[in-house]
């Protein structure tokens, strides 16, 4: 399965716990290897928490989110 979000691209945590921190942006950072046929990703918030996640628990941040260049 081939890695749908891509470097830098800003995305959202889709979980419960993604609901306390509605307005955090992740930008990914780096693409992990596939485990139990799912893409990981590396992200990091703006206020620099880094994690590691798989492709479910994330989605595209909307373009009216992302921060201004």
């Amino acid at each position: 399965m081939a890695h749908r979000f891509r470097l830098g691209q800003f995305v959202r945590l889709r979980s419960q716990a993604a609901a306390r921190n509605a307005n955090r942006l992740y930008e990914i950072v780096r693409l992990l290897p596939e485990e139990g046929g799912e893409p990981g990703y590396a992200i990091r918030s703006t206020e620099a928490d880094d994690r590691e996640v798989r492709e479910r628990e994330i989605a595209a941040a909307s373009r009216a989110s992302l921060p201004s260049a």
